[in-house]
């Protein structure tokens, strides 16, 4: 039995990962620009808090990964300091 994601990941095998060639993330105003691919974080989460988040990220154009990513360095950056 594959994962739900076995296919995809068969259809996605023999594409560039490159994201000048794929083209996949838009900037927006005033962030920098990574050559850093996005990687999956399998979690979970409340309920609630996902809904928190998301109303968030719609609210403020953010994407979902854009939002957590950010909040998961800031916390990480408080923790050193």
């Amino acid at each position: 039995m594959s994962s739900k994601f076995g296919a995809l990941g068969k259809l996605n095998a023999s594409r560039p990962d490159h994201q000048e060639t794929r083209n996949l993330e838009s900037l927006k105003p005033g962030k920098v620009e990574t050559e850093e691919p996005w990687e999956a974080l399998g979690t979970e989460v409340r309920r609630a808090t996902k809904r928190r988040l998301k109303a968030y990220a719609g609210a403020h154009g953010q994407k979902l990964k854009e939002l957590v990513d950010e909040a998961i360095i800031a916390y990480l950056d408080r923790l050193e300091t």
